[in-house]
């Protein structure tokens, strides 16, 4: 079947078109419509400086990269870790840059960088530890430290419990850090809330409170202070935190540079809580006289000297914490020890974490001695129970402890290595066997040890005084300074207790030790120091009774005596610190002695030795008019003013003592108060008996005729004050002559103290005599003139030899004074004029007016001396204006002499 074509419509083709379809080529474009409209906008940026971000932070501190404190601070909280280290490393610029930016704003600074101690990033945490250690803790001071230091405490307890093991044994680092830079208030201001608003202050810088939850918010919340101590409660989470990480992480401790890092840290702390209870001790002590005030104030802050900050109702927890530590360092000590006495190689890490176990063991049980010293009823003499201190428990903890201890550190003393013959060959060895006597003589105090350990230890005692070790790593005088002084402070003790024989072997090395280091080392302060304390035991020593009394004892007494001003030479003026612990031994031992005991006795005889310390004159010097001064005129002021004190104590002051001081009174190095202060310890010897009068007279006179005033060397008097000014050089230049005048008066003082004046005269004028007949300058002629008028109370009684000395030396000492003193009527110098005449001349008027025959032959001398001789015209004008100027002045009235 055929289909139908379909029908076509056919369209007229005569119409217009509407739409025009144009046909365009592919791929040209298509021009735009002639009606559109441009949408096209020109325009140039306007640049405005004051929007720029830039100019925002002028004024502020910022580090290289342009950030400010601020914004570092807020990177240190950012989720990314590279972002955290960076602001890290931007805070230690900062700092570097503007330390006072940190100082202002430091409790902000503490409080974001603390967040930081248990961060999980274990570079952030170096970097963290290094911009503390660095840059931050040496900027904050103690001061100003101590109400932030609970922030820091509070983060370091928080990261101790976090589960990963690194980040614990980081926080063991920060706790060293912070107890080696702040080991006075550690804990010390724990007490109050940290997050107080009112403590902010006001340099926020504008920063948000941390979100996080505080970590030390549950501590607070926990703490009562009305029943509890925070304090004695962070030392004992502490504690907790060492043992857990000790007892339970044994595997990671494989690498002993871990178990050396934790180990170090806990020595830090433990000394820290040792000091700390001493501390205590001390202020217990102090205000042992205490009493109750009504309507007493009570400071909301604990005392800066440790007030209960570790109450003795503490003490106990804490030793039975620190028992249980001792355990687990014995463990550790145990598996250590049978490594290192075995290997053929000393380990350097398995030595250091072996001596710092032994340090911790030592201060664990130097606590527990001190807390058996918290005892009201040894303090104080009245009953616990109306006592605010609490009676401890620290002899339990050493019979406790001891077992334990003797079975694995004490029975195994001495240390040695299995692969030599030789006993302490290797000063590694003799290091840790010095850590072990220590604990053995602490204990020994508290525990009776069989006698068979006993007396291998003082073998040791002896040997290490004594013996020499090899020198691995170091010197054996560095070796000595460093670990065998810790076994000096027993000796009182080791001495007091031990038997005869190991007394006498004991002192012996102890003396050895004592005289073989250097004057400065750290030796001989700790042996000066047991020697103060030996001294109770030399006073007991009665020579009169020599059954009871140990003679040995008195002899090594009169070998350490006759040492110390050895001593004093040997340090010079170069230590003076030592030099002032020597004077105090000598002044203790001076002041303790008793008379006519044993230690009176070497104290006189040790003077002879003190003598090259003041002043030494041999033959030849004498001759030559030189001496030799000791270190005692170069000392500090108080170590010359403990020198002075020591000469008070001598039951009989030799001569030669004494003219070693007087040459040291006449050096013009010396200050001129110690001048005084010499006359005036040496004339309290005199008045006690324990020098002859001679002597002092002596001495007196020596200063007298002796003295360097060095006054003719300035010319004449007007002079000199007509160039000075009234109230300038002019002081300086009559300063020797005032203190000359001064010390005239203070001789005076003393001759008139003795007793009758014309016996003094009769004992002085024979030494007067001798030193006018040597024309002495005319100062001192002067002060000598003086002393003969004042004790000269009987006109007349003067003896025949003064007599002819006077008439040979008073015509030319007259026209000596006249002629370089010449009154003129200068202005003010006539004045001062007058007061030089007046001290010179004045003494001979009054020898005038006593004794005519003296006068006469004085005016007889003046005759002869205007007869024309050999001089010069102009030297004997001189001479006759000086002779006319005294006869001008003796026909005067004597209201001259009253101006």
């Amino acid at each position: 079947m055929v289909r139908p074509k379909p029908r076509s419509s056919k369209k007229s083709k005569q119409g217009g078109v509407d739409f025009k379809k144009v046909k365009h080529k592919v791929g040209r474009k298509l021009p735009p419509p002639k009606n559109v409209t441009n949408l096209t906008i020109k325009s140039k940026a306007i640049i405005l400086p004051e929007q720029s971000v830039a100019t925002e932070k002028e004024g502020l501190s910022v580090n290289s990269r342009r950030q400010t404190l601020k914004e570092l601070l807020m990177q240190t909280q950012h989720h990314n870790r590279k972002i955290r280290r960076d602001a890290l490393i931007g805070m230690g610029d900062l700092a570097l840059q503007h330390p006072k930016e940190i100082a202002l704003h430091k409790f902000s600074v503490i409080e974001y960088l603390s967040a930081r101690i248990s961060d999980p990033d274990n570079v952030v945490r170096e970097r963290l530890y290094q911009l503390l250690e660095s840059r931050i803790f040496p900027l904050i001071k103690e001061d100003s430290m101590g109400p932030l230091i609970s922030i820091t405490m509070a983060y370091v307890l928080f990261a101790m419990t976090q589960l990963a093991v690194d980040v614990r044994l980081t926080a063991f680092k920060f706790l060293d850090l912070v107890v080696t830079h702040y080991p006075v208030i550690v804990f010390l201001y724990a007490q109050e809330d940290i997050y107080r608003k009112d403590r902010m202050g006001p340099y926020r810088l504008g920063l948000p409170i941390l979100k996080e939850a505080h970590p030390g918010s549950s501590l607070i919340q926990e703490t009562d202070p009305n029943q509890d101590d925070w304090s004695k409660r962070s030392y004992l989470k502490v504690l907790d935190n060492y043992m857990d990480i000790l007892q339970n992480n044994q595997s990671c401790f494989q690498d002993k540079s871990k178990l050396k890092a934790v180990s170090t840290s806990l020595v830090h702390f433990l000394s820290s809580l040792v000091s700390y209870a001493q501390r205590n001790d001390s202020s217990i002590k102090h205000n042992a006289n205490w009493e109750e005030v009504l309507h007493e104030y009570k400071s909301s802050l604990p005392n800066r000297a440790g007030d209960s900050s570790i109450p003795t109702r503490g003490l106990s927890s804490i030793c039975s914490k620190l028992q249980d530590l001792v355990a687990i360092l014995l463990d550790y000590w145990e598996e250590s020890r049978l490594v290192f006495v075995t290997t053929t190689v000393v380990d350097t890490l398995y030595f250091d974490c072996m001596l710092n176990i032994l340090q911790c063991i030592n201060l664990s049980v130097k606590f527990a001695a001190k807390d058996r010293k918290y005892d009201a009823e040894d303090y104080f003499g009245f009953n616990n129970n109306h006592s605010p201190f609490i009676k401890s428990d620290g002899g339990k903890w050493f019979k406790c402890s001891f077992p334990v201890l003797s079975k694995k550190l004490l029975g195994v003393f001495p240390l040695c290595p299995s692969n030599h013959l030789t006993l302490l060959v290797d000063s590694r060895f003799f290091i840790l066997n010095i850590g072990i006597a220590e604990i053995f003589l602490t204990i020994n105090q508290y525990v009776e040890i069989r006698e068979t350990i006993v007396e291998t230890f003082l073998q040791f005692i002896e040997f290490a005084f004594c013996a020499k070790v090899s020198q691995t790593n170091q010197s054996l005088e560095a070796l000595h300074d460093k670990h065998v002084v810790a076994l000096l402070p027993f000796i009182p003790q080791l001495i007091e207790t031990v038997n005869a024989h190991w007394r006498a072997r004991i002192r012996k090395a102890f003396t050895e030790l004592f005289e073989g280091c250097k004057a400065h080392s750290v030796r001989k302060l700790v042996c000066l120091s047991a020697i103060g304390e030996m001294l109770p035991l030399i006073q007991k020593q009665d020579i009169s009774f020599p059954d009871s009394c140990d003679l040995d004892m008195c002899e090594y007494l009169q070998m350490w005596l006759n040492a110390l001003p050895k001593l004093l030479w040997q340090l010079g003026h170069s230590h003076p610190s030592v030099s002032k612990v020597v004077l105090h031994l000598l002044l203790r031992i001076g002041q303790c002695a008793k008379i006519d005991s044993f230690d009176a006795l070497a104290y006189d005889k040790m003077q002879v030795g003190l003598i090259p310390f003041f002043s030494l004159c041999s033959e030849r010097s004498k001759d030559q008019g030189k001496c030799s001064y000791g270190p005692f005129i170069r000392l500090p002021r108080d170590c010359q003013e403990l020198a002075i004190c020591c000469l008070y104590y001598v039951s009989s002051m030799s001569s030669l003592l004494l003219e070693s001081l007087a040459r040291c009174c006449l050096c013009n190095l010396l200050d001129r108060h110690l001048v005084f202060r010499i006359m005036e310890v040496v004339q309290a010897v005199y008045r006690a008996g324990h020098l002859k009068i001679e002597n002092q007279i002596s001495f007196l006179v020596t200063l007298i005729a002796s003295y360097d005033v060095n006054f003719e060397a300035r010319g004449s008097l007007s002079e000199v004050l007509k160039k000075a000014s009234p109230e300038g050089d002019y002081n300086k230049l009559t300063s020797s002559f005032d203190t000359y005048r001064a010390i005239t008066k203070a001789v005076i003082s003393c001759l008139l103290e003795m007793g009758d004046p014309a016996l003094v005269l009769n004992i002085l004028l024979p030494l007067i005599t001798h030193e006018m007949a040597n024309i002495p300058p005319l100062d001192n002629m002067s002060a000598m003139l003086s002393l003969v008028v004042v004790l000269d109370c009987e006109p007349g009684k003067l003896t025949k030899e003064i007599l002819i000395t006077l008439q040979r030396c008073l015509p030319g000492y007259l026209i000596n004074v006249a002629s370089k003193h010449m009154l003129k009527d200068d202005g003010p110098a006539i004045i001062d004029c007058r007061s030089f005449w007046k001290y010179c001349i004045w003494p001979c008027f009054y020898l005038f007016n006593r004794n005519y025959g003296l006068l006469s032959s004085v005016l007889k001398s003046f005759g002869s001396a205007t007869m024309p001789c050999s001089h010069t015209a102009s030297d004997q004008s001189n001479k006759v204006l000086a002779i006319a100027q005294i006869l001008v002045l003796m026909h005067k009235d004597t209201r001259f002499f009253q101006g």
